[in-house]
């Protein structure tokens, strides 16, 4: 326990994970204690995470969050420290000495699998490796991937799967003023994409699409945005359910029910929406051919429609290229209490817990926290709490040594790892904005740590 004279000295918090959570958690922080000293760590040289990997690339005014961050960043108490990957570089444990208090918002990184045939043939992606290409994540930015076929086959009823369509559907043209990587932009200037079909395993009543993004598919150049009339014809669960939705979701249904409106096809190309669908098989021997699917039937169960197989038989889909858009799953770190199950820490509203018992001074927030749902803006209230909660805890806070952030800087260095300062960042912002602007877009990422780094010498 601290005693009066120990809290009288600043709060030391790491925040693993240099995401949205992250920034949000860090300025709830300074907001309750503007004393406090953050040190943010973040395993890639360059912060913001889902904003700058997940974010679609037409989408630059959901970016402009990064401006908060900034402001958060250039706080005397804050410190950055990317290319430092916990875990590997330094430890959970070692963290644990020298902090009094660690929040882990390093959010959901991968996407999940659906366990079935053909699921690893060439042509099969997850929607993290896909939107990891078109936005220069080191991870995925050299995906092969052939848009020169007619169709692909995306499964998965969220907005993801929406942006995932529009980038597909759009050509190089329509995206040369934004930050979508090179790459992808001569990928899709020789794209033969004709259909793209949008697979859901229940019905339009129970997608989680918004509003908003649907109404951008109607605006595409060359894609019309079909549904099939047949699937607004609800059984009992379904309208029970449509009674009760917000207001958001029944936007949304009603866009989706625009979509089955009979219109003259003046476009080449076509977004088409099968619901009551799942994935049996993905078809093919050397690369993908096609998509198996089942119908579903909806039941409601405990306040929740369920999609159960029906009777009728299976249908196969001809595709080309098939994207999984089912969700993203966390990946555990030694010393972090984590529920396989869920994919998210054990905790409870943010602070983790160990065999039913709160652990003094760890906390989560974001994805890592609640698991991979919600929009960008619905985080920061979650991780306003998990800082609260910290700061609630003050007294509790284990004691920890009062240079305990210096010595991990010497560990690092002693172990070889370069550590990214903010100022480092801001140089490496500059010259991805500077050779972006020399084509007419806002930056040309980087897409490997490597190049990263040697643009930082490069100024050395």
């Amino acid at each position: 326990m601290k005693d009066k004279t120990e809290n009288s000295r600043s709060l030391n918090v790491a925040i693993v994970g240099g995401g949205p959570a992250g920034f949000f958690c860090a300025e709830a922080l300074f907001r309750g204690e503007p004393d406090a000293k953050v040190d943010m760590f973040e395993a890639l040289p360059v912060p913001f995470g889902l904003v700058r990997y997940g974010v679609a690339p037409d989408h630059p005014e959901i970016k402009r969050v990064t401006k908060a961050f900034e402001r958060t960043a250039e706080r005397p108490g804050f410190s950055y420290l990317g290319n430092v990957e916990i875990g590997k570089d330094i430890g959970v444990t070692e963290l644990q000495s020298a902090y009094d208090a660690i929040v882990f918002a390093y959010g959901a990184p991968r996407h999940r699998y659906l366990d079935i045939p053909g699921e690893e043939l060439p042509g099969s992606f997850g929607a993290d490796e896909v939107v990891g290409w078109y936005n220069g994540s080191p991870q995925h930015a050299d995906l092969s991937i052939d848009l020169t076929v007619k169709t692909v086959a995306i499964i998965g009823n969220g907005n993801v799967a929406l942006d995932l369509a529009r980038i597909l559907a759009k050509n190089g043209e329509e995206l040369g003023s934004t930050d979508i990587t090179s790459h992808a932009i001569e990928a899709l200037k020789s794209s033969r994409i004709e259909t793209i079909h949008v697979i859901g395993r229940r019905g339009p009543v129970q997608a989680s699409f918004t509003s908003g993004e649907l109404h951008e598919l109607d605006q595409l150049a060359g894609f019309t945005p079909v549904t099939c009339g047949e699937d607004f014809d609800l059984n009992s669960a379904s309208r029970a359910e449509l009674e009760e939705i917000d207001v958001q979701r029944r936007r949304a249904y009603e866009v989706l029910r625009e979509f089955s409106a009979p219109r003259a096809q003046t476009k080449s190309g076509v977004i088409r929406f099968h619901f009551c669908r799942s994935p049996l098989e993905i078809l093919g021997e050397t690369g993908v051919t096609g998509l198996r699917l089942q119908s579903n039937d909806l039941v409601a169960r405990d306040n929740y429609v369920q999609a159960i197989p029906s009777s009728r038989p299976p249908i196969d889909l001809p595709a080309d290229i098939v994207i999984r858009s089912i969700g993203y799953v966390a990946d555990s770190l030694e010393g972090m209490p984590f529920d396989e199950r869920s994919g998210t820490a054990q905790n409870i509203e943010g602070r983790i817990h160990r065999n039913g018992s709160p652990v003094p001074g760890l906390y989560a927030a974001g994805w890592i926290q609640y698991g991979a749902k919600g929009l960008i803006g619905s985080s920061k209230k979650a991780a306003a709490r998990t800082a609260s909660l910290l700061l609630s805890d003050r007294d509790l806070l284990p004691v920890r040594e009062e240079n305990g952030p210096g010595r991990i800087r010497e560990q690092l260095m002693e172990r070889g790892v370069r550590a990214i300062s903010w100022n480092d960042w801001k140089s490496i912002d500059l010259a991805e904005c500077s050779v972006g602007g020399e084509t007419g877009k806002p930056r040309e990422k980087f897409t490997s740590v490597e190049a990263m780094l040697s643009c930082l010498k490069e100024q050395e």
